[in-house]
């Protein structure tokens, strides 16, 4: 099962999420499972490509794209995973995208050990709060491609205006339910089993909207 969530402005993104994407292929591990997902997605949100051309290389970072043989120009993608879940965004311009499941964790000593002092002063105690820093510098470092190290390093993530970050919370447990938060201006609705999220994008894109669509 994979679940299409699509972003409408002047550009298009889509971002896509396989459920149990390991026992899709369960032959593949480590890079080779990745390329196997994209390549899939791909198929799936550009049926006029055949997945068998679609490459996925990387740069020495790590940071990948596509490339593939078709005449239109391929679009830039952004790969994260959490549990079971893996997640790609297709989209015309640069993105970076993280997910992330809620787990135990000591947010406090995360936070004082690799969050900046206005980091720790946004989140303030608030676990919501601190899932939406972390995957805000996941998102940012696959959005500039410098790697996550440099952005714990003192990289901020909070009132930023050379970026724009969409922060939310997407629920994974059924199909009625779709995000809890707002997020340029959508409705949203109470989720039962979420995951947060924080897609970086260009600062113009701050406004875009979306809406979320859920396929078997």
């Amino acid at each position: 099962m994979y679940r299409h969530f699509t972003r409408y402005g002047t550009n298009r993104m889509d971002l896509c999420i396989i459920a149990h994407y390991r026992e899709k292929y369960p032959g593949e591990r480590g890079k080779d499972l990745t390329d196997r997902c994209v390549q899939y997605l791909a198929g799936r949100i550009y049926p006029e490509i055949d997945p068998e051309t679609v490459r996925i290389v990387r740069t020495d970072a790590g940071k990948p794209s596509i490339e593939w043989d078709e005449a239109q120009n391929p679009p830039s993608i952004s790969i994260s995973h959490c549990g079971d879940l893996f997640a790609c965004a297709f989209d015309e311009e640069n993105v970076g995208i993280d997910i992330q499941n809620e787990r135990r964790v000591d947010t406090q000593r995360l936070s004082s050990r690799y969050f900046t002092e206005a980091e720790q002063r946004y989140i303030g105690g608030d676990a919501n709060r601190f899932y939406t820093i972390w995957t805000r510098k996941e998102a940012f470092s696959k959005y500039t491609g410098v790697g996550l190290q440099q952005i714990l390093a003192g990289e901020e993530v909070v009132e930023r205006t050379d970026v724009a970050f969409q922060d939310f919370i997407i629920d994974t447990g059924n199909h009625s339910a779709g995000v809890r938060k707002e997020v340029g201006g959508a409705e949203v609705s109470e989720a039962e089993a979420v995951i947060y999220c924080s897609i970086c994008t260009s600062a113009e894109r701050a406004n875009e909207t979306y809406e979320i669509q859920f396929f078997d």
